[in-house]
Formats: C-alpha cells, sequence, structure tokens
C-alpha cells in the first residue's frame, strides 16, 4: 500500500503479528522510510517507525520482530542476538539479560512490593533510509520512585518479572527515547541534506513557527532542535537524530503515581475504625 502525506511518499506494510516472526532474508535491503508517527497527539513529535513514546514492552517487541532487514540486535548495550534468534523468544531473553544486571535493584514501597528500579534499552540495525544504514536504540530505563511506579501503573502490568538473586522482580520498561546513528559516515554525509529535508518537511507546523533567523541558520548547518507542545523533542546533526520525551513523560509517570497513593491512602482511612 502507498499512501502519500504532506508530499512524502511512505510505504505501509500490513503484518499479521502473532509473537515475534521471523526475519525474512528477501527483505534484507528493505528500505524503511523515515514516515509521520501515529499517535493521540497526530500533531505531535514520535520516534521513527511505529513506535510511540510510552510502549510498554509488548508493543515495543511487537515493532521490533515485525521489521524488515534487521539482523543484530543488541540488549543492555552489550549482549548480541542474530535477529531471528532474539525474536524467537524476546521475552525470555530480555528477562535473562536483566537477570545478571547491575542496574536492576529492588525499590522499597509501601504499596507495591517487589517493583525494580532500572531498566534497559534496545539496538537494532541495519535500517536502511534513503540509502544509509542506521542503528535504532530504544531506551527503556527508569529511575525514581515516582516515575517507576508510575510507569508500572500506566504500562497496565505490561512488565517483565525477572528473577534477580533468588527474588521476582517486576521490572517496568517504558519507551522514553530512541536515538538514530549513522552506521556509515561517508553515505550519510551523500544524504545528509535530503534526510534534513525530509524531517523538516515532516515537522513543517513546528519548523514554520521558528524565528525567521533561526530557520536560516539550521538550514544552513542543516541540523536542528524542535520540541512540541507536549514536550517530546527532536534533535538533527551530522551525527545522529534523537527522539526524546523523558520530562514529558515523566510528568504523567507523577500524576499517576499521585492518583495511585491517593486512592491508596483513601481506602486505608476507610478502612479504620473508631470502634475501641
Amino acid at each position: 500500500m502507498k499512501i502519500l502525506i504532506l508530499g512524502v511518499t511512505i510505504f505501509t506494510i500490513v503484518l499479521n503479528f502473532s509473537g515475534c516472526g521471523s526475519n525474512d532474508s528477501k527483505n534484507s535491503s528493505s528500505d524503511n522510510k523515515i514516515k509521520v508517527g501515529t499517535s493521540i497527539n497526530s500533531s505531535g513529535i514520535q520516534p521513527y517507525g511505529k513506535f510511540n513514546f510510552g510502549d510498554s514492552i509488548t508493543p515495543t517487541i511487537k515493532n521490533i520482530c515485525t521489521m524488515k532487514g534487521i539482523t543484530l540486535v543488541t540488549v543492555d548495550n552489550s549482549v548480541k542476538y542474530s535477529f531471528n534468534e532474539f525474536c524467537e523468544a524476546p521475552i525470555e531473553k530480555l528477562k535473562k539479560v536483566l537477570s545478571k544486571s547491575y542496574s536492576i535493584r529492588l525499590l522499597n514501597n509501601k504499596y507495591i512490593k517487589n517493583i525494580a528500579k532500572g531498566g534497559t534499552s534496545i539496538k537494532i540495525e541495519p535500517l536502511n533510509i534513503k540509502g544509509v544504514p542506521f542503528s535504532l536504540r530504544l531506551r527503556m530505563d527508569l529511575y525514581g520512585e515516582k516515575n517507576i511506579i508510575g510507569a508500572y501503573l500506566m504500562s497496565n502490568k505490561d512488565t517483565l518479572t525477572v528473577n534477580i538473586k533468588g527474588n521476582k522482580l517486576l521490572v517496568p520498561l517504558l519507551l522514553k527515547r530512541a536515538e538514530l546513528k549513522p552506521l556509515e559516515q561517508d553515505i550519510f554525509k551523500m544524504k545528509e541534506e535530503e534526510i534534513y529535508n525530509i524531517l523538516k518537511h515532516k515537522y513543517s507546523n513546528l519548523f514554520s513557527k521558528l524565528p525567521e533567523k533561526k530557520q536560516k541558520t539550521y538550514d544552513f548547518y542543516k541540523s536542528f532542535s524542535l520540541k512540541d507542545q507536549k514536550g517530546a523533542r527532536i534533535n538533527f546533526d551530522s551525527n545522529e537524530i534523537n527522539y526524546d520525551f523523558e520530562r514529558g513523560l515523566e510528568k504523567e509517570f507523577i500524576k499517576k503515581y499521585m492518583s495511585y497513593i491517593k486512592t491508596q491512602q483513601s481506602t486505608s482511612v476507610s478502612d479504620s475504625s473508631d470502634d475501641l
């Protein structure tokens, strides 16, 4: 199916997903296009492809394992799997890596027991964008009690249960940042202006609101930093393309946390008795 949006041609593949499938070697050179993200806030910034800020582990894995052309998956910056190996049992692979991770620690909370702080990142490569091979790192690490509890509640308990030193800990993972990095700088330099123009056109509603002087500076250096009304950001320069909504998500996490604590405290008061 071929769709034309804002003058940018987008190819959409409809996939039947039932668990994590295997990669089709015939599609190893698939050209994954930069496309308009789909979200509740359709005019807002969203990460590359079908990923959305705030995705929990299940939709994140689903999107990874239905992508074409990926050959390598790296978990927690160090443990490498072939695409097919990872997607045969992605949840078990993540549990295995996190069970040995020093970043996962028990968070002592009186309301939700056995919940962990920390998280991980998942890097996939290569992505073919306009003929340039990229890696994509998805960051899903969480810190701070309010953020972690709020994220757990927002994920509708779509989380991992990881065995660490004999303790089963709940590890909430939500997507807060995505980083695209070119794997071949020489090829990227030849396509840099074209990719810059695609992103500029895609976020023209944000770009056009910038002062004219800043627009000219961005055009001259072929780099920019844009922020939408909810606080999501996209930064483009010669080294990488970053999508970031960490602060915006933290606000939502804290709202969810405070609402939950208020409910728990109200329940505790209503259950009390003055029958002495």
